[in-house]
């Protein structure tokens, strides 16, 4: 076979190899989420209480649907709502997850009774350092990721997932455990990208040597 056809398929297995590489790592970087801790003060910062699964961010979760957010609207002026919202039974109400609403800058304790398509809604309104205290755990009872998060102040890899203690306190200071925005899915999308040019690089490589070698044979 000519040199020139050594160094072909030298060249394209070679691709073909750091393409195989790439994705792997990019594999990795897409399977391990990463903890930062933000601290923050409950009271001006209620949006970070949102990280923490009983309460839901009506401005930037999905959408609740506009008879869901009146009821509330209604119910965040009366204290009370009674009506109906289509799909109630299996649409936002049916979520027993949260007990806290963040609507228009401003935390709501609710409790919902469904019956079909009619509603009952009651919330109070509660303070962002009513709430944390509520919902925060000690800095000697948090996960292990989300200590190591906030000692050291660098993102942490969390194998296990997101934090089962999204709120910490410690000595009055609070803090807001999450997977970083984008740390992990964004990164793992660039590098499958170049992957995939170079896996195409490296097997047209290859593709062109067989028939080369197909042809000199005939």
């Amino acid at each position: 076979m000519p040199p020139a056809l050594h160094r072909r398929i030298a060249l394209g297995s070679c691709l073909v190899v750091v393409a195989s590489l790439v994705a792997c790592s990019a594999a990795g970087v897409g399977g391990i989420p990463s903890l930062s801790a933000t601290e923050f003060d409950p009271e001006t910062d209620v949006e970070e209480l949102t990280v923490a699964p009983e309460v839901y961010d009506a401005q930037h979760g999905s959408s609740i649907g506009n008879e869901t957010r009146e009821a509330f609207e209604t119910a965040a002026v009366e204290g009370s709502y009674e009506g109906t919202a289509p799909n109630a039974s299996s649409g936002f109400f049916a979520f027993e997850t949260y007990d806290f609403i963040l609507l228009e800058g401003t935390l709501y304790e609710y409790t919902a009774s469904v019956d079909g398509d009619s509603v009952t809604l009651t919330v109070t309104e509660r303070t962002g350092e009513s709430v944390a205290d509520e919902l925060a755990v000690p800095l000697e009872d948090a996960s292990e990721p989300a200590r190591a998060a906030i000692e050291t102040g660098e993102l942490v890899e969390a194998e296990g997932g997101p934090t089962a203690t999204p709120i910490v306190e410690d000595d009055g200071t609070y803090y807001a455990v999450a997977p970083e925005h984008g740390s992990n899915s964004g990164t793992a999308a660039l590098l499958l990208v170049p992957a995939a040019m170079i896996v195409a690089a490296g097997g047209g490589v290859v593709v062109v040597v067989g028939l080369l070698i197909r042809r000199r044979s005939g």
